[in-house]
């Protein structure tokens, strides 16, 4: 049972190679959906905060 470790397989080395360049490419479409999603959330929050329109305040 002295067999290479996993990690020197070359199947092993290609998954991670692959799912490297999957998270770069993918990292531009979390960014913006992570700003699109505090967007909503705060203009939710504006849109549903009571609003004053009598005289003073």
């Amino acid at each position: 049972m002295n067999g290479p470790y996993l990690s020197e397989t070359p199947e092993f080395k290609a998954t991670v190679r692959r799912k490297r360049i999957e998270s770069v490419v993918c990292l531009p479409v979390r960014i913006v959906n992570a700003a699109l999603g505090g967007y909503l959330a705060e203009l939710r929050h504006m849109l549903n905060a009571p609003i004053y329109l009598g005289p003073g305040r």
